[in-house]
């Protein structure tokens, strides 16, 4: 029997998920402004190489969100 596809592979992934969904939820940062940003930085991490799995993705997705509650905050 196969196991379902799991969307993350380590439980802060989903708790960054979650919270990312929650401050936007908040009014924290607009979603286009989350999307423009979370793209620009993958753009940059693939640029140099540095997406090779799943976690890589997700710490890019934290770093967004990081900046992205910095400047919200700023």
């Amino acid at each position: 029997m196969n196991e379902p596809e799991r969307p993350f592979d380590a439980p802060w992934q989903a708790r960054s998920f979650a919270l990312c969904i929650a401050l936007h939820e908040r009014g924290l940062f607009a979603w286009k402004d989350w999307q423009a940003a979370l793209a620009a930085n993958i753009a940059a991490h693939e640029q140099n190489g540095a997406i090779v799995s799943n976690e890589d993705y997700y710490r890019i997705w934290q770093q967004t969100l990081e900046e992205m509650v910095g400047e919200s905050l700023g």
